[in-house]
């Protein structure tokens, strides 16, 4: 990321603390409550600097938190019965968000950076009926 070393270290920073609190909490909709502090703090720093790595994080959090607020809400109003996102989701979601902010904590490279928001699409991928269904073939792993 091409961001002054203020910025930077306020991204990293939240990011981190995002991370950590997602380990920390058992609580599938804290997990991705907290999820959205990724994808917020990204669009505050935008406002004030321009990073095209940074757009690029905000906009796959975001769309990815919203898929998997979405299918969580179906899921507890009784409106889902196939897709299932029990602990080993929640916990390959944490482990990306950990990675996340690895990776800007160490100024990461563009192929890292790919890397992770692959893992994050993957992740929202999973949440729909044919996600779910490839992740059943062993086709996505968690």
């Amino acid at each position: 990321m091409q961001l002054p070393k203020e910025l930077h270290a306020r991204v990293a920073n939240e990011f981190r603390f995002v991370a950590d609190r997602m380990r920390d909490t058992k609580d599938p909709f804290g997990k991705v409550f907290l999820l959205s502090a990724f994808y917020g703090e990204a669009g505050r720093i935008l406002n004030q600097h321009w990073d095209k790595d940074l757009a690029l994080i905000h906009l796959v959090i975001q769309q990815v938190q919203q898929q998997i607020n979405a299918r969580l809400q179906l899921i507890v109003s009784g409106g889902e019965r196939n897709v299932k996102l029990d602990n080993a989701y929640f916990d390959a979601l944490t482990q990306a968000a950990d990675a996340l902010a690895s990776y800007v904590e160490h100024d990461g490279n563009e192929s890292e950076l790919c890397g992770i928001v692959g893992r994050f699409a993957e992740l929202s991928y999973i949440t729909t009926g044919n996600g779910y269904y490839l992740l059943g073939k062993g086709q996505i792993r968690l």
